[in-house]
Protein backbone atom coordinates (compact mmCIF):
# COMPACT_ATOMS: atom_id res chain seq x y z
CA UNK A 1 0.00 0.00 0.00
CA UNK A 2 0.93 3.44 -0.53
CA UNK A 3 1.48 6.31 1.85
CA UNK A 4 0.69 8.66 -0.06
CA UNK A 5 -0.37 11.90 1.84
CA UNK A 6 -4.32 13.36 1.22
CA UNK A 7 -2.65 16.62 -0.49
CA UNK A 8 -0.46 13.95 -3.05
CA UNK A 9 -3.32 11.60 -3.69
CA UNK A 10 -6.03 14.52 -4.08
CA UNK A 11 -3.58 15.71 -6.72
CA UNK A 12 -3.49 12.61 -8.61
CA UNK A 13 -7.17 11.78 -8.22
CA UNK A 14 -8.07 14.97 -10.45
CA UNK A 15 -5.68 14.58 -12.81
CA UNK A 16 -6.94 11.03 -12.93
CA UNK A 17 -11.04 12.37 -13.66
CA UNK A 18 -9.66 14.87 -15.96
CA UNK A 19 -8.07 12.25 -18.67
CA UNK A 20 -10.47 10.36 -21.02
CA UNK A 21 -7.64 7.64 -21.79
CA UNK A 22 -5.16 7.17 -19.35
CA UNK A 23 -5.59 6.08 -15.69
CA UNK A 24 -3.51 8.05 -13.41
CA UNK A 25 -2.98 6.48 -9.80
CA UNK A 26 -1.31 7.53 -6.89
CA UNK A 27 1.95 5.33 -5.59
CA UNK A 28 3.66 2.69 -7.14
CA UNK A 29 2.41 0.30 -9.90
CA UNK A 30 0.52 -3.06 -8.18
CA UNK A 31 2.32 -5.55 -8.47
CA UNK A 32 0.59 -7.97 -9.83
CA UNK A 33 1.04 -5.61 -12.74
CA UNK A 34 4.82 -4.88 -12.52
CA UNK A 35 5.58 -6.33 -16.50
CA UNK A 36 3.51 -4.25 -17.74
CA UNK A 37 5.12 -1.12 -16.15
CA UNK A 38 8.26 0.63 -17.21
CA UNK A 39 10.11 3.01 -14.48
CA UNK A 40 11.19 6.33 -16.01
CA UNK A 41 14.36 6.33 -14.62
CA UNK A 42 15.21 2.70 -16.73
CA UNK A 43 14.68 4.41 -19.72
CA UNK A 44 18.12 6.00 -19.22
CA UNK A 45 19.66 2.77 -17.39
CA UNK A 46 18.51 0.12 -19.04
CA UNK A 47 18.97 -0.16 -22.66
CA UNK A 48 17.19 -3.23 -22.56
CA UNK A 49 14.13 -0.66 -21.39
CA UNK A 50 14.53 1.91 -24.01
CA UNK A 51 14.93 -0.75 -26.92
CA UNK A 52 11.81 -2.59 -25.34
CA UNK A 53 9.30 0.23 -25.70
CA UNK A 54 10.96 1.05 -29.21
CA UNK A 55 9.94 -2.14 -30.64
CA UNK A 56 6.46 -2.06 -29.24
CA UNK A 57 6.02 1.58 -30.67
CA UNK A 58 8.15 0.56 -34.16
CA UNK A 59 4.99 -2.51 -34.56
CA UNK A 60 2.43 0.01 -33.79
CA UNK A 61 3.71 1.84 -36.50
CA UNK A 62 3.88 -0.12 -38.94
CA UNK A 63 7.73 -1.41 -39.13
CA UNK A 64 8.96 2.64 -39.25
CA UNK A 65 11.41 2.88 -36.63
CA UNK A 66 11.92 6.63 -36.66
CA UNK A 67 8.03 6.77 -36.57
CA UNK A 68 8.36 4.36 -33.43
CA UNK A 69 10.86 7.33 -31.85
CA UNK A 70 8.29 9.62 -32.04
CA UNK A 71 5.35 7.97 -30.85
CA UNK A 72 7.92 6.92 -27.81
CA UNK A 73 8.91 9.98 -27.46
CA UNK A 74 5.70 11.88 -27.58
CA UNK A 75 4.16 9.46 -24.94
CA UNK A 76 6.47 9.94 -22.66
CA UNK A 77 6.84 13.71 -22.82
CA UNK A 78 2.80 13.79 -22.65
CA UNK A 79 2.79 11.12 -19.42
CA UNK A 80 5.83 12.79 -17.76
CA UNK A 81 5.14 17.15 -18.43
CA UNK A 82 1.80 17.16 -19.90
CA UNK A 83 0.29 15.92 -16.80
CA UNK A 84 2.44 17.68 -14.71
CA UNK A 85 1.20 20.86 -16.70
CA UNK A 86 -2.46 19.73 -16.74
CA UNK A 87 -2.55 20.01 -12.92
CA UNK A 88 -0.27 22.98 -12.63
CA UNK A 89 -2.99 24.72 -15.08
CA UNK A 90 -5.82 23.74 -13.13
CA UNK A 91 -4.79 23.42 -9.67
CA UNK A 92 -1.86 25.74 -9.37
CA UNK A 93 -0.43 22.73 -8.04
CA UNK A 94 2.11 20.48 -9.67
CA UNK A 95 4.78 17.81 -8.01
CA UNK A 96 8.73 17.04 -8.28
CA UNK A 97 9.40 15.31 -11.66
CA UNK A 98 11.13 12.62 -9.88
CA UNK A 99 12.27 9.71 -12.33
CA UNK A 100 12.68 7.51 -9.65
CA UNK A 101 9.15 7.55 -8.51
CA UNK A 102 7.37 7.70 -11.81
CA UNK A 103 6.31 4.87 -14.04
CA UNK A 104 4.56 4.48 -17.45
CA UNK A 105 1.67 1.69 -18.31
CA UNK A 106 2.31 0.24 -21.55
CA UNK A 107 -0.69 -1.03 -23.17
CA UNK A 108 -0.47 -4.85 -24.52
CA UNK A 109 -0.93 -2.82 -28.62
CA UNK A 110 2.10 -0.88 -27.65
CA UNK A 111 0.81 2.63 -26.65
CA UNK A 112 0.69 4.11 -22.79
CA UNK A 113 -1.99 4.07 -20.94
CA UNK A 114 -1.26 4.24 -16.86
CA UNK A 115 0.74 7.00 -15.36
CA UNK A 116 1.62 6.06 -11.35
CA UNK A 117 3.31 8.88 -9.52
CA UNK A 118 4.77 7.68 -6.06
CA UNK A 119 6.22 9.89 -3.37
CA UNK A 120 6.89 12.97 -4.56
CA UNK A 121 6.60 15.98 -2.90
CA UNK A 122 3.65 18.66 -4.46
CA UNK A 123 4.97 22.28 -5.36
CA UNK A 124 2.50 24.77 -4.05
CA UNK A 125 2.16 28.84 -3.64
CA UNK A 126 3.35 30.44 -0.63
CA UNK A 127 -0.71 31.80 -0.69
CA UNK A 128 -1.89 28.17 -1.28
CA UNK A 129 -3.29 26.65 1.80
CA UNK A 130 -1.84 23.25 1.48
CA UNK A 131 1.52 25.55 1.92
CA UNK A 132 2.15 23.97 5.35
CA UNK A 133 1.53 20.20 4.87
CA UNK A 134 4.86 18.29 5.01
CA UNK A 135 5.04 16.98 1.70
CA UNK A 136 4.29 20.66 0.10
CA UNK A 137 7.31 22.18 -1.43
CA UNK A 138 6.72 25.94 -1.65
CA UNK A 139 8.18 28.10 -4.42
CA UNK A 140 10.21 31.46 -3.70
CA UNK A 141 6.98 33.55 -4.17
CA UNK A 142 3.28 33.43 -4.47
CA UNK A 143 3.94 34.03 -8.50
CA UNK A 144 2.51 31.79 -10.85
CA UNK A 145 5.13 31.98 -13.27
CA UNK A 146 7.67 30.66 -10.80
CA UNK A 147 6.32 27.37 -10.26
CA UNK A 148 5.87 27.10 -13.87
CA UNK A 149 9.84 27.85 -13.95
CA UNK A 150 10.52 25.45 -11.41
CA UNK A 151 8.43 22.88 -13.54
CA UNK A 152 10.04 23.73 -16.68
CA UNK A 153 13.50 22.62 -15.14
CA UNK A 154 12.58 19.86 -14.17
CA UNK A 155 11.38 19.19 -17.07
CA UNK A 156 14.51 19.65 -18.65
CA UNK A 157 16.39 17.90 -16.72
CA UNK A 158 14.67 14.73 -17.12
CA UNK A 159 13.76 14.61 -20.55
CA UNK A 160 16.92 15.76 -21.72
CA UNK A 161 18.90 12.45 -20.62
CA UNK A 162 15.49 10.15 -22.16
CA UNK A 163 15.52 12.02 -25.26
CA UNK A 164 19.56 11.42 -25.80
CA UNK A 165 19.39 7.52 -25.34
CA UNK A 166 16.05 7.57 -28.11
CA UNK A 167 18.53 9.71 -30.76
CA UNK A 168 21.00 6.92 -31.54
CA UNK A 169 18.53 4.24 -32.29
CA UNK A 170 16.31 5.84 -35.00
CA UNK A 171 16.93 8.86 -37.30
CA UNK A 172 15.06 11.70 -35.55
CA UNK A 173 16.40 14.82 -33.87
CA UNK A 174 16.13 15.76 -30.97
CA UNK A 175 14.85 19.34 -32.08
CA UNK A 176 12.23 16.69 -33.03
CA UNK A 177 11.45 15.38 -29.74
CA UNK A 178 11.36 18.50 -28.34
CA UNK A 179 8.99 20.14 -30.90
CA UNK A 180 6.80 17.38 -30.14
CA UNK A 181 6.85 18.17 -26.23
CA UNK A 182 5.81 21.67 -27.02
CA UNK A 183 3.01 20.71 -29.54
CA UNK A 184 1.56 18.12 -26.78
CA UNK A 185 1.74 20.25 -24.08
CA UNK A 186 0.07 23.67 -25.83
CA UNK A 187 -2.58 20.87 -27.63
CA UNK A 188 -3.55 19.63 -24.45
CA UNK A 189 -3.86 22.92 -22.40
CA UNK A 190 -6.51 23.87 -25.60
CA UNK A 191 -8.47 20.82 -25.86
CA UNK A 192 -8.43 20.41 -22.02
CA UNK A 193 -9.69 23.83 -21.87
CA UNK A 194 -12.42 23.35 -24.90
CA UNK A 195 -13.87 20.29 -22.70
CA UNK A 196 -14.25 22.55 -19.47
CA UNK A 197 -15.59 25.32 -21.34
CA UNK A 198 -13.22 27.48 -20.90
CA UNK A 199 -11.71 29.80 -22.91
CA UNK A 200 -8.75 28.30 -25.10
CA UNK A 201 -6.88 31.14 -26.26
CA UNK A 202 -6.46 32.18 -22.31
CA UNK A 203 -5.46 28.53 -22.17
CA UNK A 204 -2.59 28.24 -25.33
CA UNK A 205 -1.21 31.60 -24.11
CA UNK A 206 -0.19 30.35 -20.48
CA UNK A 207 1.03 26.80 -22.04
CA UNK A 208 3.00 28.99 -24.71
CA UNK A 209 4.68 30.99 -21.57
CA UNK A 210 5.65 27.58 -20.03
CA UNK A 211 7.31 26.21 -22.86
CA UNK A 212 9.33 29.71 -23.13
CA UNK A 213 10.56 28.55 -19.74
CA UNK A 214 11.34 25.37 -21.72
CA UNK A 215 13.80 26.97 -24.32
CA UNK A 216 14.95 29.41 -21.93
CA UNK A 217 16.33 27.21 -19.24
CA UNK A 218 17.02 24.36 -21.74
CA UNK A 219 18.41 26.22 -24.43
CA UNK A 220 16.22 24.05 -26.77
CA UNK A 221 16.01 24.44 -30.76
CA UNK A 222 11.89 24.04 -30.81
CA UNK A 223 9.55 24.70 -33.38
CA UNK A 224 6.50 25.84 -31.64
CA UNK A 225 2.94 25.10 -32.50
CA UNK A 226 0.78 27.79 -34.19
CA UNK A 227 -2.83 28.39 -33.80
CA UNK A 228 -6.23 28.04 -36.85
CA UNK A 229 -9.72 29.35 -35.61
CA UNK A 230 -12.09 26.41 -36.95
CA UNK A 231 -15.67 28.24 -37.61
CA UNK A 232 -18.08 26.31 -36.08
CA UNK A 233 -22.18 26.28 -35.92
CA UNK A 234 -22.29 28.38 -32.70
CA UNK A 235 -18.87 29.97 -32.56
CA UNK A 236 -15.54 30.39 -33.78
CA UNK A 237 -13.06 27.37 -31.46
CA UNK A 238 -9.09 27.96 -31.47
CA UNK A 239 -7.79 24.67 -32.48
CA UNK A 240 -3.29 24.12 -32.22
CA UNK A 241 -1.61 23.41 -35.55
CA UNK A 242 1.87 21.28 -34.51
CA UNK A 243 4.93 22.97 -35.11
CA UNK A 244 6.35 19.10 -35.38
CA UNK A 245 5.01 16.25 -37.90
CA UNK A 246 5.10 12.92 -35.48
CA UNK A 247 6.00 11.29 -38.71
CA UNK A 248 2.37 9.15 -38.72
CA UNK A 249 1.83 9.50 -42.38
CA UNK A 250 4.52 7.20 -42.98
CA UNK A 251 2.98 4.31 -41.57
CA UNK A 252 1.50 1.93 -44.21
CA UNK A 253 -1.94 2.21 -44.57
CA UNK A 254 -2.82 -1.61 -43.48
CA UNK A 255 -4.80 -4.21 -41.90
CA UNK A 256 -4.09 -4.88 -38.29
CA UNK A 257 -3.35 -8.41 -36.37
CA UNK A 258 -3.37 -8.73 -32.57
CA UNK A 259 -0.69 -10.22 -31.14
CA UNK A 260 -0.44 -10.79 -27.39
CA UNK A 261 2.52 -8.01 -27.00
CA UNK A 262 1.80 -5.30 -29.91
CA UNK A 263 -0.40 -4.75 -32.99
CA UNK A 264 1.60 -5.94 -35.95
CA UNK A 265 1.42 -4.44 -39.45
CA UNK A 266 0.09 -7.40 -42.07
CA UNK A 267 1.76 -6.41 -45.57
CA UNK A 268 0.01 -3.67 -47.20
CA UNK A 269 1.20 -1.01 -49.47
CA UNK A 270 2.39 2.44 -47.90
CA UNK A 271 0.30 5.35 -48.18
CA UNK A 272 3.14 7.52 -49.34
CA UNK A 273 2.33 10.59 -47.28
CA UNK A 274 -1.19 10.23 -48.09
CA UNK A 275 -2.54 10.19 -44.54
CA UNK A 276 -2.01 12.60 -41.81
CA UNK A 277 -2.95 13.51 -38.44
CA UNK A 278 -5.78 16.10 -38.38
CA UNK A 279 -3.18 18.79 -36.67
CA UNK A 280 -0.73 17.74 -38.84
CA UNK A 281 1.78 21.06 -40.12
CA UNK A 282 2.33 19.92 -43.31
CA UNK A 283 -1.40 19.95 -45.33
CA UNK A 284 -2.78 23.12 -46.83
CA UNK A 285 -4.60 24.84 -44.01
CA UNK A 286 -7.49 25.00 -46.47
CA UNK A 287 -8.04 21.24 -46.41
CA UNK A 288 -7.49 20.68 -42.51
CA UNK A 289 -10.37 23.31 -41.76
CA UNK A 290 -13.55 21.41 -42.55
CA UNK A 291 -11.97 18.15 -41.18
CA UNK A 292 -11.46 20.10 -37.75
CA UNK A 293 -14.76 21.05 -38.01
CA UNK A 294 -16.67 18.04 -38.85
CA UNK A 295 -14.73 16.27 -35.78
CA UNK A 296 -14.87 19.34 -33.44
CA UNK A 297 -18.78 19.06 -33.77
CA UNK A 298 -18.71 15.42 -33.50
CA UNK A 299 -17.48 15.38 -30.68
CA UNK A 300 -18.50 18.14 -28.70
CA UNK A 301 -21.86 19.20 -29.25
CA UNK A 302 -22.48 21.99 -27.63
CA UNK A 303 -20.55 23.18 -30.86
CA UNK A 304 -23.78 22.71 -32.54
CA UNK A 305 -26.99 24.00 -32.40
CA UNK A 306 -29.78 22.32 -30.68
CA UNK A 307 -32.78 23.96 -32.02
Amino acid sequence: MSALSPLQRGLVQQLDEADEYVSVIAGPPPVDEADRWIRVRDLTRDSRVVDAALASATAVCGGVRDAGAAYLSGWVADLIVGKAYGAMASTARTWVLDPERMWMRRHPEGWFDGFAIGDVPVRVLTSDPAATDHDARVVASDDPDELANALAADAVALLTPVFAVIRPRASIGTRGMWGMAADGVIAGAAYEALRAGRDEREAIERARVFVDSLVAIGGLPVTRPTTLTIPCAVRDVLVVQKGTCCLWYKVPDVTTRETTDVTVADEAEPTNGAHYCLSCPLPDEALQLPKWREWLEAEHPHLTPTG
